[in-house]
């Protein structure tokens, strides 16, 4: 905290009691109201006197020290290089001026970590990498928030340190980087900042598979989703050559589920064959992703192929007197038989004289709308028995 130094009497005061009632006032402010308020009130006076060409400016040497300890204040974030050659003594003076510790003068390992991020994370991996061994995986206090605060282990000998740290954004975004520390002399930090520019980066093959992976699902997603929209818009176009892409992207799904694990938790390619990592990619936001995109890759297939599970399947097809609805599925199957996509099959309409006059074949054929006989592809019954004659005709049952 900062003290301040004790009361000191005011030069050419002309009236104390002013003074001593104006002083009670800002007081009387800062206990009611708080410091917020009353560096608000400076400010506004601060600016009224300069509106008012006062000639007033504050004085810039207050009667404040720092008071904080030399080990709980921050260590300096710069580059210590710059400083090389300068008796201890003096950098210890000028940085606990400057509000920072100097690391290389601490013997003592640091108790914790701070991680500080403009937005609440969820960790993934923490490890630390001494000057000697191989890397050990720690702990935070908590998984998650903007504060993550990670205890470190004690007893920790000289040298530089390497804390390589993973977090996952809230939107499923992995982010990774580290932080370096010495205990003792500072003649390995350099080293140790070039394992944290190397720990910040991850392996490139993996980046390049990652990248390569989503843009062929992707890819394959577009594409199948534009094609089962073409289909809806010309049934007799069965957009056949999209049902391999519907394959590929369905195949890719396990391939970028495991990459993601992999990058969230920072593993070697090898870690597949084990749990951890696709627990991992399960547990995240692109899980999710990828099963909306499995079931967008389901419905495009059976959009694309929905006439051979329907109604090319079909042996009989029977339409009582309907409106567009039973219009538009009749013509579509008239189509389907006309152009060859269909195999013949019985076509039945039950109700004469309702289809007579809501469709005239003949007319269609008059016109040259319709091929010449594909009028005949149709039967016009008013009872069961006069179907089930046509349907025993054409497969010739009872032969």
């Amino acid at each position: 905290m900062n003290a301040p130094h004790p009361p000191f009497a005011l030069r050419d005061d002309a009236d104390p009691q002013e003074t001593a009632e104006w002083r009670d006032a800002f007081l009387a402010l800062v206990a009611a109201e708080g410091p917020g308020r009353a560096r608000f009130v400076l400010d506004e006076l601060a600016r009224l006197a300069r509106a008012q060409r006062v000639g007033w400016r504050p004085d810039l040497n207050t009667p404040y020290v720092n008071t904080v300890a030399a080990q709980d204040q921050p260590a300096f974030p710069g580059d210590l290089a710059i400083f090389s050659g300068r008796p201890p003594e003096e950098l210890a003076l000028a940085f606990q001026v400057l509000g920072f510790r100097l690391p290389a003068l601490s013997d003592r390992a640091p108790g914790a970590a701070v991680l500080m991020f403009n937005e609440p994370v969820s960790v993934t991996a923490l490890r630390l990498l001494g000057p000697e061994g191989p890397p050990v995986d720690v702990k935070p206090e908590q998984a998650g928030g903007s504060r993550i605060r990670v205890p470190l282990p004690g007893g920790a000998g000289r040298g530089a340190y390497l804390l390589s740290w993973r977090v996952v954004s809230a939107d499923g975004h992995p982010v990774g980087g580290a932080l370096d520390y010495t205990v003792g002399p500072a003649a390995g930090r350099a080293a140790a900042s070039a394992r944290a520019g190397a720990a910040e980066a991850p392996p490139a093959a993996r980046q390049a598979a990652i990248w390569l992976g989503r843009w062929l699902g992707y890819a394959c997603l577009f594409a199948c989703v534009g094609a089962a929209l073409f289909r809806t818009r010309n049934p007799s176009d069965r957009q056949a050559w999209a049902r391999p892409l519907v394959w590929l992207g369905l195949g890719l799904l396990p391939v970028n589920l495991g990459l993601q694990g992999l990058d969230l938790l920072d593993l070697p390619r090898s870690a597949l064959a084990g749990w951890p990592a696709w627990a991992a990619a399960l547990d995240s936001r692109y899980a999710w992703t990828l099963g909306l995109t499995a079931l967008a890759l389901l419905a495009s297939y059976v959009t694309t192929v929905q006439e051979s599970l329907v109604t090319t399947s079909a042996n009989t097809v029977v339409a009582l007197p309907g409106g567009f609805g039973t219009m538009d599925e009749f013509f579509e199957t008239l189509t389907l038989i006309q152009t060859g996509r269909m195999e013949r099959v019985p076509v039945i309409l039950f109700g004469k004289s309702f289809w007579e006059r809501a469709i005239d074949l003949d007319f269609l054929a008059e016109q040259g709308t319709i091929t010449p006989g594909d009028q005949h592809i149709i039967d016009f019954v008013d009872t069961a028995e006069e179907a089930w004659d046509i349907i025993r005709r054409f497969y010739k049952l009872g032969e």
